[in-house]
């Protein structure tokens, strides 16, 4: 891990395209705003017509690997073309929709990346985590001691409290 971190990437602040996890996602995997790419939000497919990394990094001979953590990245909405392994089987029911915690998003992510035929072939693996969303259960102490009350039955409405507090976590780099 700390050999791939040393070679890899790190954004300190970035910004998403777009509101739902699907419309967010297809902007990087396209390189397209959601004009551009047509998925309006969340349960809208991706439209075949769209080139996504996925199917580049195929193209370009990479074995490519993604784990989804939650179904609304689920195959058939089209973000998964061009991954050799698209796994999507989250099985924990929250509310509306299914996910993984981390834990077992990463035992996933483990076991297909463990189970390569050729592990010298250049990687592309994508791994999605959920667990930021409400309800944040693996929220930082300081989130769950100041924003997060755990009697609370309602929808989180993402108030002022809780934005300041991301954005004072995000400049002193506290989020960990």
């Amino acid at each position: 891990a700390d050999a791939l971190a040393a070679r890899g990437v790190r954004a300190r602040w970035a910004l998403a395209h777009a509101p739902t996890t699907l419309n967010s996602h297809t902007s990087v995997f396209s390189g397209l705003d959601p004009h551009g790419h047509r998925v309006p939000r969340t349960g809208y497919p991706v439209p075949p017509a769209v080139p996504l990394l996925g199917e580049r990094f195929e193209a370009a001979g990479w074995d490519t690997i993604a784990v989804a953590g939650a179904s609304v990245l689920e195959r058939d909405m089209g973000i998964s073309r061009g991954f050799r392994v698209y796994d999507d089987a989250v099985g924990t029911r929250i509310r509306r929709r299914f996910e993984d915690p981390a834990d077992r998003v990463v035992d996933r992510v483990l076991a297909a990346v463990d189970g390569r035929s050729d592990p010298s072939q250049p990687l592309l693996l994508f791994t999605h985590f959920f667990d930021a969303h409400s309800p944040w259960d693996t929220a930082p102490e300081p989130v769950r001691r100041t924003i997060l009350d755990p009697d609370y039955a309602g929808v989180f409405d993402g108030g002022d409290q809780a934005m300041e507090w991301a954005i004072r976590a995000a400049r002193s780099g506290s989020l960990g």
